[in-house]
């Protein structure tokens, strides 16, 4: 058992989540069933590498984003955390992504004249970029299941907190084809 193990009793809470998820990992899904060759990725070293990690880890926001990290490299979408954040503030928009090309598939009464324009830019980087940057906190197996499950965070205001796609002002800004229209969206209260 990990439980008994001397890294685990010299551990941080953290550090002894990390060693329990990865053993349940290693012991139940699927994709370690067979030889090691065949494994996704090495999980004896994903597993030192989280253990090093965690011992820097802050807060359990921290380590749920980190541990889902090491689920999306399963491309399983029946592998993944439930997201703990705050379902409660949402900004009121909606895309449509077809090949390349992000088009506005919903929003707000008072921007609704931009509905089925193409959105070039999101708080000023590549739509497509920003779309991509979820691929780490979503568990998929393709892009068709990606594409629709990525609609759903980012619609959430607290999947914005995470890095450098996010605004100080907590304003989504959608630029759309052209560069001339941007619409400025902020958080509601559901």
């Amino acid at each position: 058992l990990v439980e008994e193990t001397t890294v685990y009793e010299k551990g941080n809470d953290y550090q002894k989540d990390v060693l329990l998820f990865c053993n349940l990992i290693g012991d139940t899904h699927p994709a370690f069933a067979g030889k090691k060759e065949s494994h996704p990725f090495d999980l004896e070293k994903v597993q030192e590498e989280a253990y090093e990690w965690a011992a820097r880890c802050r807060s359990v926001e921290e380590l749920h984003a980190y541990l889902q990290r090491i689920l999306t490299r399963l491309h399983d979408s029946h592998t993944t955390l439930q997201p703990i954040m705050n379902t409660q503030l949402i900004y009121p928009f909606s895309i449509f992504r077809e090949k390349d090309h992000v088009y506005l598939w919903a929003v707000d009464k008072q921007h609704e004249a931009c509905l089925g324009k193409q959105i070039e830019k999101i708080n000023g980087y590549p739509v497509n970029e920003v779309i991509d940057s979820f691929k780490d906190c979503i568990s998929s197996e393709n892009e068709v299941y990606f594409d629709d499950k990525v609609n759903g965070f980012m619609q959430l205001f607290a999947s914005w907190n995470r890095g450098k796609y996010a605004s100080a002002d907590s304003v989504l800004s959608l630029t759309l084809s052209g560069g001339t229209e941007t619409v400025r969206l902020k958080p509601v209260s559901l």
